[in-house]
């Protein structure tokens, strides 16, 4: 009986090692086609040996912090909503919706950078964000403007207020489709 257990302890061992060496001769098959074997070069190998320190792998490996992955791989989008829910946060706004200025309007007041969807603002950063387009744009408290080249958030007192600043942002829409030539 106990020849029976060692000689099916040694299959055994024997059935792994075998196994083990198919996976390995599958997988080398595998990254030597053509389609693969670029991958492979470009996706995995490139990390180790990459000439942009954010590609690197010791640069991936001392990053591992979220928010430092999400700040190297969103950029300007994820700093800018973090930035508008820290100021929030600091001014003391309960539950505040943003109003989000269109890309226009950047353009118009000569700012270069990404304003997120409203749904991407409140992924980022928690706080609701709107359109001058969204359906509750009249409940906006606070909203983000150009001046002298730089954003700034400032609060909605009133209807008014609130008005001007849609009226705005809508101008600058205008004036884009008008110089692009498209209807409005």
């Amino acid at each position: 009986m106990q020849l029976f257990v060692a000689l099916t302890e040694a299959f055994m061992n024997f059935k792994k090692i075998i196994l083990f060496v198919a996976a390995c001769l599958i997988l080398l098959i595998f990254f030597n086609t053509t389609f693969y074997g670029n991958w492979f070069q470009t996706k995995i190998y490139r990390a180790w040996e990459s000439e942009a320190e954010q590609e690197t792998f010791d640069y991936q490996w001392d990053h591992m912090d979220p928010t430092q992955r999400k700040i190297d791989k969103l950029s300007s989008t994820y700093t800018f909503s973090q930035q508008v829910a820290e100021f929030l946060k600091k001014k003391g706004a309960k539950n505040p919706l943003v109003l989000l200025p269109p890309q226009e309007y950047m353009k118009e007041c000569q700012i270069d950078m990404l304003i997120p969807e409203p749904i991407v603002f409140y992924y980022h950063c928690g706080v609701k964000g709107a359109w001058y387009t969204s359906a509750n744009v009249n409940q906006a408290d606070w909203a983000i403007v150009g001046k002298n080249g730089e954003l700034t958030i400032i609060p909605i007192q009133n209807q008014p207020e609130r008005d001007a600043i849609i009226a705005s942002y809508k101008s600058a829409v205008d004036k884009a489709r008008q110089a692009a030539g498209s209807p409005k």
